[in-house]
């Protein structure tokens, strides 16, 4: 006899203001959740979020229309809620979700489990379970399948790679540029797709000629681009998460309070460099990557899996 599958509803949230991290996190996790069989998968958007709904629907998802969720009053399984901000009508005392799985920093008297990804110490006090650490980061197969840097650090570095997801609202792009003036090796650059400073960017580089610059715009993955450099300049988002788990030094530029707090405690356990002006030098290099080995990464998943299995068995 076929088992009854329980059903698992997301809702995701990607804008020019906060960039398609949450999107792309969430469809990592959900294509884990199909290949468990025993979960039906949705996602609830609204009508105006085309571009989310298109790219749900291109991966294989069927998506739900807000509205009529927000209008149920017995919403079977559960919700997994990935969002910078709070809906009260799908995370409230009227939510219709007797399940709530808070991806994130989120943190509300009404869910059932938070699952923090972003910090390593519970920053209030709250009346329900807490899990937290970079462990339960949710990196996808494209990282997963490329072997971690095992090989010792060299004297010089060839190749440095600057890559601030999809956004980059800071132009953290510009201000890595900006200490590399000096480098003569490769630097590659990544261009998301909602990045807006294109042109200042390439101004810039303009004038220093002997800069050997390469820009690549919106690869369908950052492992082989991370595993080849010798350097990363990235954000405080999933990219560093998937720097650390590859073993590659970095310098981390946080866009927001939250990474800013979150990259503080990687540095506090010396897996990267935060608002370093400087390259980092040979033993600094090593010893980051030494220590990234030395974290447990890549079970981010199957954590998160195991935590909604416990929640709707409660």
């Amino acid at each position: 006899m076929e088992l009854k599958k329980e059903n698992i509803y997301f809702r995701t949230f990607g804008s020019e203001e906060y960039g398609m991290g949450h999107v792309y996190r969430s469809l990592t996790l959900a294509k884990k959740l199909v290949k468990q069989e025993l979960f039906n998968v949705y996602f609830i958007l609204k009508d105006t979020e085309i571009k989310i709904i298109e790219l749900i629907v291109e991966q294989g998802f069927d998506t739900v229309e807000f509205s009529t969720i927000e209008q149920s009053t017995n919403q079977a399984g559960a919700l997994i809620y990935d969002m910078p901000l709070l809906e009260k009508p799908l995370v409230g005392n009227r939510s219709p979700f007797k399940h709530i799985i808070a991806l994130d920093y989120f943190y509300s008297e009404y869910v059932s489990r938070a699952i923090n990804l972003f910090t390593h110490d519970k920053s209030i006090d709250v009346p329900f379970k807490v899990k937290e650490g970079i462990e339960f980061t949710l990196l996808n197969d494209s990282i997963l399948d490329i072997e971690r840097n095992i090989t010792p650090c060299i004297q010089s570095i060839g190749k440095i790679l600057i890559t601030f997801g999809s956004l980059d609202p800071q132009n953290h792009t510009l201000k890595s540029l900006h200490r590399l003036t000096f480098f003569t090796g490769e630097i590659t650059i990544v261009i998301g797709a909602l990045f807006k400073y294109i042109d200042k960017v390439k101004e810039f580089t303009a004038q220093y000629p002997l800069l050997n610059v390469v820009f690549v715009y919106s690869p369908q993955g950052i492992g082989s681009f991370i595993a080849q450099a010798d350097v990363i300049f990235c954000g405080g988002g999933t990219t560093i998460a998937e720097v650390i788990y590859i073993a590659k030094p970095a310098v981390v530029y946080p866009q927001t309070i939250a990474e800013l707090s979150f990259v503080e405690s990687l540095e506090s356990k010396g897996l990267c460099l935060v608002n370093q002006a400087t390259l980092p030098s040979l033993a600094q290099r090593e010893q980051l990557r030494q220590n990234c080995l030395g974290e447990l990464l890549g079970q981010g998943s199957e954590l998160i899996i195991h935590n909604i299995k416990e929640v709707l068995n409660e």
